[in-house]
């Protein structure tokens, strides 16, 4: 699922932790706009 809400883009899915059978969120992308923060995000090399 995506959600797309200000402009920022979150990938997520649902999942159920093995052991204790309860739902959790699980982020798998996070597009936040740093650069709108102040913030540098480093280069990849």
């Amino acid at each position: 699922m995506f959600i797309s809400d200000f402009d920022y883009n979150i990938g997520y899915t649902i999942k159920t932790n093995n052991t204790t059978q309860q739902q959790y969120v699980y982020v798998f992308m996070a597009n936040l706009k740093p650069d709108e923060f102040g913030l540098i995000v480093p280069q990849k090399k």
